[in-house]
Parts: C-alpha cells; structure tokens; sequence
C-alpha cells in the first residue's frame, strides 16, 4: 500500500524557500466573493484590489 504524504501548501513552499511572511499575500480563494475566480487576469484583479486596499504591503509578491 502506498504512504499518502500530504501535500505542502503554496505558503509552506514559500516559506521554506526564504520568503518573508511580510512578503507573502493571503488570498482567501474559497470566500465568497473569490469563488469565481478563474483565470490568471482575474487573479491579478484580486491582488491588485488587495494592494489598493492595503491588504498586501507590496507589489513584490514573489
């Protein structure tokens, strides 16, 4: 039988490649108003609506 191993998160990986947590940007996908989101333009909408809002401290995400 085969060991499930799980699987490390985006934010794991970040971190793990020495990125600092003040760099990093939580996008909650699965919130309501997120669920739609489909395509990378529409991805970057949401992290530019972040940045205007003040939910993310910079434009250099990774």
């Amino acid at each position: 039988m085969r060991e499930i191993v799980p699987h490390k998160t985006v934010i794991e990986e970040l971190r793990e490649a020495g990125i600092e947590e003040s760099r990093i940007a939580y996008l909650d996908l699965d919130a309501r108003g997120n669920r739609k989101i489909t395509t990378p333009d529409q991805l970057d909408t949401l992290i530019e609506q972040s940045i205007d809002l003040g939910l993310v401290v910079s434009r250099m995400l990774v």
